[in-house]
């Protein structure tokens, strides 16, 4: 069985996100409910990303470079 890849991070436009994976769904999901925010919009999780270079980084130093 292929593993389940996905992303998370702390806020929603995270620069910097952890990528993970699980073996199966139940794991998948013992680990999303495993690891819930204290408040509303603290975490995410979402489909796998890449690095790349953030189309805002011509104007904002923040997000120049390769995350």
């Amino acid at each position: 069985m292929a593993s389940i890849r996905y992303s998370r991070g702390v806020k929603r436009n995270a620069k910097i996100v952890e990528q993970c994976s699980a073996t199966s769904e139940d794991e998948f999901i013992n680990k999303i409910l495993a690891d819930m925010a204290s408040a509303k919009y603290q975490q995410f999780f979402c489909a796998p990303v890449r690095k790349s270079v953030h189309p805002k980084g011509a104007k904002d130093s923040g997000y120049q470079g390769e995350k």
